[in-house]
C-alpha cells in the first residue's frame, strides 16, 4: 500500500476476518468489511423509508401477474465499473442473484435485455428490502479475485485471516470519492475469558480510530477522553432455542416450564445498568417494533409445570454456544453460566459446548445434534417480516446448503399455522391480524425464548467525522472523514 498506515482509517475488530468472498456463509464482521467493497441492488434506510435503488435505474416496477405470482422488474444501470475498470453488465447482476440461497425460496430471477424480472413465490409487500440484504451483493469473477463496485477495494494480495486487512479507494467508483483513501482493519482478539483487553489498549494508545466490536458495558468503561461513543436502539435479539426434534423438548409443557424458569431481567441486569431497556419482552428488537410475549419469570409455576410434564430430563442438555461476543451477547460464556444456574433450580443440567468459529457453528447447527442453542440474530433489513421469517419459518431450518446467518430456525420447528401467519404478515404488514397470530402461536408453542436486546455501539476517535446512524450498524467508510493534526487525510 502506497499510503502510510498512519494516514489510514484504523478500524479495530475482535474477530478474525475469515472471508473476503461474498459467496457463501459469512460472519457479521465479514459483512461489515464486504459492505465497503460490494454493493446490493437496493440499500436499506432507517425507519419506514423505502429502500433506494443503487444498481437499478428505478424502483421495482410491478408487472402483470403470472397466475397467482406477482412479478416485479427493474432496469440495470449502465456505465457502472468494477474495481478493475471493467463494466458491470446486466448479466453480472443476474448471475449474482439467480439461485442465491437468499432468493431460492422467495423468487425466480430472469434476465431480458437490460431488465431483471423477479417472479415472487409468495406475496411480499416489501420485496425491495429483501434485495437490500447484505448477502445479496453484485460481484465479478476475475481469475482468483472477486471484484465489487463499492467505494473501496481489497489491496492486492489481501487474504482471509490476516492480522490487518487493507482497503484502498476504488478509483472506478461512480459516486463521490471516499474522503479517506485507505483503511486498515486490524484484529485484536479477545482473551479466553472474553475480555477485549487488546482492543481497549489499542484505543487507549491511539492505535484505533473506529470500532463496532465493543459491547455497551465495555464501551462505557472506557475512560479515554479523545473518543466518542454512540449507542443506538438495538437491531438484534439474544435467543435461547429449544430443539423440538429432541425427546423431552418435543413436549410443549416442558418448553413452557423452561421459559418460566428463565429470569430475563436478571440476565440483563448482569450485563447492563438499564435492565428494562435490554431485557427482552418479545422477539423483535426495538429497531423493528414490538411484539410482547407476556412471559414473566415464575420459579414456582415453572417447577409445578415441569413436575406435571414428568420432571427433569435424566441427562445434561447439549447446549451449543455462539462463537465470540455479539451485540446481543456481550459475553456468551457468562450468559451460558447464568442460564445454567437458572435452569439448575429445576434440576436441569447443561452441557455447554462452545463453537470455535462461524464455520464450526454452521456445521453443528445444520446437523440438529443439540438440545439448546444460545445465540441470537442481527437484523439484515428494517423489515420485521424478514427478521421473523429467518427465525420462525419452516423454510428457515438450517441445513448444509443454507446460510446459518439467515436461516436460523434453530428450534427446527415446523408449524403450518406459523408459516401461514408469516406469509400473511409479509403480504400485508399493516394488518395486525397476522401479527397477533404470530404472537399467539409463539406464546402457545414456545419453541424459543428471547433473552436480551443488543444495542448498536460505535466507538470512534474525535478525529473521525461523519459517523451517523444508519439502519445497519456499520456505516460506509466513504462517508467518513479523518483529520489528524488539524487537516484531512
Amino acid at each position: 500500500m502506497n499510503t502510510q498506515e498512519s494516514c489510514a482509517l484504523r478500524v479495530g475488530v475482535t474477530a478474525p476476518i475469515q472471508k473476503l468472498d461474498p459467496r457463501g456463509t459469512a460472519d457479521f464482521v465479514n459483512y461489515f468489511v464486504m459492505k465497503q467493497v460490494f454493493e446490493t441492488t437496493f440499500i436499506a434506510l432507517s425507519g419506514d423509508q423505502r429502500p433506494q435503488p443503487t444498481l437499478f435505474t428505478e424502483e421495482l416496477k410491478p408487472e402483470t401477474k403470472r397466475g397467482e405470482a406477482l412479478v416485479f422488474s427493474a432496469v440495470v444501470k449502465s456505465e457502472i465499473l468494477f474495481s478493475d475498470g471493467t463494466e458491470m453488465t446486466p448479466a453480472h447482476v443476474y448471475n449474482s442473484l439467480n439461485g442465491h440461497h437468499m432468493l431460492r425460496d422467495r423468487a425466480d430471477v430472469e434476465l431480458k435485455g437490460d431488465r431483471l424480472f423477479f417472479t415472487l413465490k409468495r406475496p411480499d409487500a416489501r420485496f425491495a428490502h429483501v434485495l437490500s440484504n447484505p448477502a445479496l451483493v453484485v460481484y465479478s469473477l476475475a481469475g482468483t479475485q472477486v471484484l465489487g463496485t463499492g467505494p473501496y477495494r481489497y489491496v492486492t494480495g489481501s487474504q482471509p485471516g490476516q492480522e490487518t486487512l487493507h482497503l484502498e479507494r476504488n478509483p472506478h467508483y461512480r459516486g463521490a470519492d471516499a474522503k479517506i483513501g485507505d483503511v486498515a482493519i486490524t484484529v485484536y482478539p479477545r482473551k479466553p475469558d472474553g475480555t477485549p483487553q487488546a482492543l481497549i489498549d489499542a484505543i487507549a494508545t491511539d492505535k484505533v480510530d473506529l470500532t463496532f466490536s465493543l459491547s455497551k458495558p465495555e464501551a462505557e468503561a472506557l475512560s479515554v477522553s479523545a473518543i466518542r461513543k454512540r449507542v443506538e436502539p438495538g437491531d438484534s435479539t439474544a435467543i435461547l432455542w429449544f430443539n423440538v426434534e429432541r425427546p423431552w423438548l418435543d413436549n410443549r409443557d416442558v418448553r413452557h416450564a423452561l421459559g418460566l424458569a428463565l429470569n430475563r431481567n436478571g440476565l440483563a441486569r448482569h450485563f447492563y445498568s438499564s435492565t428494562l431497556t435490554f431485557s427482552a419482552s418479545g422477539i423483535l428488537p426495538p429497531a423493528l417494533g414490538t411484539m410482547p410475549d407476556m412471559l414473566f419469570h415464575n420459579s414456582d409455576k415453572a417447577k409445578a409445570m415441569l413436575d406435571k410434564a414428568g420432571g427433569p430430563v435424566n441427562r445434561p442438555l447439549k447446549t451449543l454456544l455462539i462463537p465470540k461476543a455479539r451485540p446481543y451477547l456481550p459475553n456468551p460464556h457468562e450468559a451460558a453460566d447464568l442460564i445454567s444456574s437458572q435452569l439448575g433450580e429445576l434440576g436441569i443440567k447443561l452441557d455447554v459446548q462452545p463453537t470455535f468459529d462461524i464455520d464450526d457453528y454452521s456445521r453443528r447447527t445444520a446437523t440438529g445434534n443439540y438440545d439448546l442453542v444460545l445465540a441470537g440474530f442481527i437484523s439484515d433489513t428494517p423489515n420485521p417480516a424478514d427478521f421473523l421469517e429467518s427465525i420462525l419459518s419452516s423454510r428457515s431450518i438450517p441445513d448444509r446448503d443454507g446460510d446459518i446467518l439467515t436461516r436460523v430456525n434453530l428450534s427446527r420447528w415446523r408449524s403450518p399455522a406459523m408459516d401461514e401467519a408469516l406469509d400473511g404478515y409479509r403480504a400485508m404488514p399493516t394488518n395486525d391480524v397476522h401479527k397477533r397470530e404470530i404472537v399467539k402461536i409463539l406464546r402457545d408453542e414456545m419453541p424459543l425464548v428471547p433473552l436480551m436486546y443488543g444495542p448498536t455501539v460505535t466507538v470512534h476517535s474525535s478525529k473521525v467525522f461523519g459517523v451517523t446512524q444508519e439502519f445497519q450498524a456499520y456505516p460506509s467508510f466513504a462517508k467518513l472523514e479523518l483529520k489528524r493534526a488539524g487537516r484531512p487525510m
